[in-house]
């Protein structure tokens, strides 16, 4: 556990870490997923929440994962800030490849989500927004693309 730390900035593990981010991001796409198919079959929705029993699979028009650990300043290639697995570009991505056109996330935290930003820049289809703290570059993660008016890649 101690080398999976070295060389990554403020990221802490036990033995449970691995078993509860999993569970966060896998928490995440159940509730992505349940908004998805709440809109797809939107016409046959009253009908199909009266029959299922099991609560995990009933749709829902909308949703909210309170999850730990958090995700926004994970990329792809490593965690960073507490965070192990960036749980909202893992939704956003899927969401993408099940066919949704358009992802918008909203990353509200006193940091820059920059794990984020990294995961999603290059796809035209999600749209990120990040209410943080900056002060011209000097506040963590102190990266001028947290700038408010950056444009990241989209191709």
């Amino acid at each position: 556990m101690e080398n999976f730390c070295k060389g990554i900035e403020d990221v802490y593990i036990n033995k449970y870490t691995w078993k509860c981010a999993l569970l966060a991001a896998g928490s995440a796409l159940k509730a992505m997923e349940a908004v998805l198919e709440y809109n797809k079959n939107l016409n046959k929705e009253k009908q199909r929440i009266e029959e299922d029993s099991e609560y995990l699979n009933i749709p829902a028009p909308n949703s909210f994962a309170a999850i730990r650990p958090p995700g926004h300043h994970a990329s792809a290639e490593t965690s960073c800030g507490f965070c192990i697995f960036n749980n909202v570009a893992i939704c956003a991505k899927k969401a993408r490849q099940m066919g949704v056109e358009r992802v918008f996330i909203l990353d509200w935290d006193v940091h820059a989500g920059q794990g984020t930003q990294y995961c999603v820049e290059g796809d035209p289809g999600i749209l990120l927004v990040s209410a943080h703290r900056y002060e011209n570059g000097q506040f963590w993660p102190e990266l001028s693309e947290s700038d408010i008016f950056n444009e990241y890649k989209t191709q």
